[in-house]
This record gives C-alpha cells, sequence and structure tokens, in this order.
C-alpha cells in the first residue's frame, strides 16, 4: 500500500505536463489581476475595512487604493514571468506572497476562487523550493489536483441543502437569458415545470461534484474527466453565473492537468535552450517594464513600477530573451490599459463612490480622470457638471455638460441641466 501510495504521488509525469500547466494557468492569473483593475479603487474608502482572518485585524494593514492598485499590476507581470519560465522560482514566490497579502488583507475581494489560487500559488512556491528547481514538479501538479478535489468534495457536501436540491437557489442565480430561455424550452418539450428542470439541474450538478474527486485523483479516467470536467465549466460560463473567470481557471486545469498523454505528446513544443545568466538584459527588461506599468494611469502604478524594480533587479537572472521577455510583458500591460476601458472605469466607480459617500473632492478628481481617459464617454461630463454644481463651480459645471452637448447636441438631460444652470444664474443676479 505504501509503495502504491507514493508511487501516486512521485512517479514521473509526461514530460511538458508542467510546462503546459504553468503557461495557461498563469497567463489567466495575469488577465485576471488586470481586469479586476476598475474595482480597486474602492480599497480605503472610508478608511473601513475587513480582513479575512479576524484574529489578525488589529495587526494587518487597512490597504489602501495605491496599495492594492500596485500589488495587482506587479502580480499580473509576476504572472507572465511565471508562464514563460522567467526566474520561475522567485517570481512565484513573490507572486504567491503578494496576491496571498493583497487577498486575505480585505474582503472587497468576495470571489471565492482567488483563495483557491491563493491556496495553490502556495503549493506551487513550496514546492518549487523543497526542490530547489526552476520548474514545478510532478508530484506538485498532483497536489494540485488533490486540492481541487477537496474544493470539488466540500462544493458537493454545501449543496446538500433544501434551497439547492429543490432548484430554488439554481433558479435565483441564473442570470443568463438564453439559459433562461433553454430552461422553458426544455420544460416545454418535456411537458413540464421549469421548477423541475431547476431542480434536476440542481441535482446532476451536485452528483458531479460529489463525483469530480475520485475522477481526478484516478489515472485511468484521464479522458472522460477532462471531457467532462471542461463541459461542467463551459456550461457553468454559459449559465451566465458571476464567478469571475472561474470557469476559465477550471477548463484551463483540465486540458493541462488532465489531458490524456496520447495527446499531450502529439501537441507541438518547442525546447528550451539553455541561456548563460543575462544581468545586463535583466536590468534593462526590468527597467522597461517598471516604466511600463508606473505610467498607468491610476494610482499606484508609480509604487508598482518601483517594486518591478526591487523584485527583478537582484535577480537571479535570466538569459537575454527570457531577460527581455519581461520588459515585454511590462509593455504588454501598458497596451491593454491603453486600449481598453479598463482606467476609465476605475476612475468612473472610484468617484461613483466617493460620489454616493459624500466626498466631493475625490469625487471631482475621479471623474476629472474620466473625462481626460475617455473624452468621448458623455457620463463622465454630466456627472462632472453635477458635482462642479454641488461645489457651487458653476463656470466649471458650464463648462462640462458643454463638453457632454458637443458629443450628444440633442441630449434631453443635458439640456435641462444647462437650462437649470442658466436659471441659478439668473436667480442668483
Amino acid at each position: 500500500m505504501r509503495a502504491r501510495w507514493e508511487a501516486w504521488w512521485f512517479r514521473p509525469g509526461q514530460e511538458g505536463r508542467a510546462e503546459l500547466f504553468r503557461l495557461v494557468f498563469f497567463l489567466i492569473l495575469a488577465l485576471d489581476c488586470w481586469l479586476g483593475l476598475p474595482h480597486l479603487g474602492r480599497y480605503g474608502a472610508g478608511h473601513f475595512n475587513v480582513s479575512h482572518l479576524h484574529a489578525l485585524d488589529r495587526w494587518l494593514f487597512a490597504p489602501e487604493a495605491s496599495w492594492t492598485v500596485a500589488s495587482a499590476l506587479v502580480c499580473g507581470w509576476l504572472s507572465l514571468r511565471v508562464a514563460f519560465g522567467v526566474a520561475t522560482r522567485s517570481s512565484l514566490t513573490a507572486l504567491s506572497l503578494l496576491y496571498g497579502a493583497s487577498y486575505f488583507s480585505s474582503q472587497l475581494d468576495s470571489y471565492q476562487h482567488h483563495y483557491l489560487v491563493a491556496v495553490l500559488l502556495a503549493v506551487l512556491a513550496a514546492a518549487c523550493w523543497m526542490e530547489g528547481s526552476q520548474e514545478l514538479p510532478d508530484w506538485s501538479l498532483r497536489l494540485v489536483r488533490a486540492v481541487l478535489a477537496v474544493m470539488y468534495l466540500w462544493a458537493g457536501v454545501a449543496k446538500l441543502d433544501p434551497l439547492w436540491v429543490d432548484g430554488s437557489t439554481l433558479a435565483v442565480e441564473l442570470t443568463s437569458e438564453h439559459a433562461k430561455a433553454l430552461v422553458l424550452a426544455c420544460a416545454e418539450l418535456l411537458r413540464t415545470s421549469p421548477s423541475a428542470i431547476y431542480a434536476a439541474a440542481s441535482i446532476a450538478a451536485l452528483s458531479l461534484e460529489l463525483v469530480l474527486p475520485l475522477l481526478l485523483l484516478v489515472r485511468r479516467f484521464r479522458w472522460f474527466t477532462c471531457l467532462v470536467g471542461v463541459f461542467f465549466h463551459l456550461t457553468i460560463e454559459l449559465a451566465g453565473f458571476r464567478i469571475g473567470l472561474f470557469s476559465y481557471y477550471m477548463v484551463a486545469v483540465y486540458l493541462s492537468l488532465m489531458l490524456p498523454d496520447v495527446v499531450l505528446a502529439r501537441l507541438p513544443r518547442t525546447r528550451a535552450r539553455a541561456e548563460s545568466p543575462a544581468p545586463l538584459f535583466a536590468a534593462l527588461g526590468a527597467i522597461v517594464a517598471a516604466l511600463a506599468l508606473g505610467s498607468v494611469p491610476v494610482e499606484g502604478s508609480v509604487l508598482a513600477g518601483a517594486l518591478v524594480l526591487a523584485l527583478a533587479l537582484p535577480g537571479p537572472w535570466p538569459g537575454r530573451r527570457r531577460a527581455l521577455a519581461q520588459g515585454a510583458f511590462g509593455v504588454a500591460a501598458l497596451v491593454l490599459f491603453s486600449t481598453s476601458d479598463l482606467t476609465r472605469d476605475y476612475w468612473k466607480y472610484k468617484g461613483g463612490d466617493a460620489r454616493r459617500r459624500g466626498d466631493l473632492p475625490v469625487a471631482v478628481r475621479a471623474y476629472e480622470e474620466v473625462t481626460v481617459q475617455d473624452p468621448e464617454y458623455l457620463t463622465g461630463w454630466v456627472r462632472l457638471g453635477d458635482l462642479y454644481l454641488r461645489q457651487g463651480r458653476l463656470d466649471q459645471a458650464e463648462t462640462a455638460y458643454r463638453g457632454a452637448e458637443a458629443l450628444e447636441p440633442d441630449h434631453s438631460a443635458v439640456q435641462s441641466r444647462l437650462q437649470d444652470l442658466g436659471a441659478r444664474r439668473a436667480a442668483e443676479d
């Protein structure tokens, strides 16, 4: 029995599986870190915070927006370093510590799969140190499967509740209109009620989550497990549940860890050439990444650039190609934020939160940034004008409203505000 136990953990794995897992999992993690940027402006609002570890609240610092943004920017950059094998062990260690500190310091991060990611990062970083390796050891991938088996088992047990079994919870949580239409179509086809379809789907999900732990741990079920796991999580994603990128993480895990050996062997794979450390190129790449991340127009970006330099310049230094690649990772972040609405939405959500709390100076500054980041965003100009008006800054309010009018001359709300502003000025005169 002991021999079989040790063989399960420590037998050699299929060549290329660790590299495939590392690539797909950490690419998604990088996107997850960066795509969550718009909501990070909430941290520190009202100087209120509750951590995930209640016993440590008195010792943990309350995160501010600048620290949380810097952490997210650097975690995304570190994730790309790990994905492409740039100083894997040190990058993974820094990523595990930074990501864990950011997540556990505040319950504003309500995605439960981020807890799972924090656990997996700690597991993988510890495995690299225990093996003294820059690559993920095979047994660490089996430990990932074991952690996921525990997750599924707990998820199944948690669903042993009357409100889940009778379909009530699923009916409330299902948000996709296409999924709801499919439920109605199935009910009509089977000549039953939609509640019966919801109940059947709920029991099916519960049953699968109780079976998946076994499937994940038995090698001979790999084909079946890969197909079932991918189908299950794609179905969850199509159902429209508000769970962030969790389904994408899980599809990546199944396609890397549970893909049969015969299929994995047929995938194209480039063999990494041994490269001598290149400190000069490593420093150049770090400086480029720091300048790129420091140029993202949000709070904390300069701190992110400083953290990149602090993490990359001391080494260990990768070879020339990977050293230059780490600079490209920072440029990729800058391109993403420059070509999307992420930075605009960061200031929009921050301004909306401050406006609702009555913090007018912060709200004004945020909406001024909104109009800078996206001059074509009409609502930004209107909100900015409203805030100026609340502060009694009538000239600036008119300028903001005129900015909105230039985008849509016949917009009724804009014209109404301009008329009210004119009446207010007339009354004051």
